[in-house]
């Protein structure tokens, strides 16, 4: 009899239910989750936050231009870990890539969110992510196509050269 293997069975616990969390309770527009670990999405709603596993790390990349700090608070007052990695209208310009990097090595066994306001420079970062790690461009596209516009996916491209 083959029976699930229960160590695995608790790595997915989080995932499942940060998915579980941003579907049923609205907590964001244009969810994605790519991997096991790693949820992209577009505006989260801050009332829903609470929703959120407690272990969530939630990555925001929206500019302070676009108001971030009531998300912050609303994420921080939930006693979830909050990171933030701006990036703007110029895409990725610096150390994005490196800092995502670095958060995900840094907890390999949290359920990540990782959202702006529509999901494309969180498709951007995870992509590039991907790339980073080996991926080909168009696998690391196919993964977050379903959550990005077409001028990311150029973009993708661009980086990948």
């Amino acid at each position: 009899m083959n029976r699930p293997n229960p160590k695995k069975r608790l790595l997915l616990l989080p995932a499942m239910l940060l998915l579980v969390a941003c579907g049923k309770t609205g907590i964001a527009e244009n969810v994605l989750q790519v991997s096991e670990q790693v949820t992209l999405a577009g505006v989260l709603h801050n009332a829903a936050i609470v929703d959120l596993d407690v272990n969530t790390l939630v990555i925001d990349l929206r500019t302070k231009e676009e108001g971030i700090q009531q998300a912050e608070q609303a994420i921080r007052s939930a006693g979830l870990q909050y990171a933030h990695i701006p990036i703007g209208k110029d895409g990725l310009a610096g150390t994005q890539a490196a800092d995502y990097s670095k958060l995900l090595a840094e907890n390999p066994h949290k359920p990540v969110l990782l959202f702006c306001r529509s999901g494309n420079r969180a498709g951007l970062l995870h992509a590039t992510y991907l790339l980073n790690q080996g991926e080909d461009v168009d696998t690391a596209i196919s993964v977050v196509t379903p959550i990005v516009r077409k001028e990311v996916v150029a973009a993708i491209r661009k980086y990948a050269q």
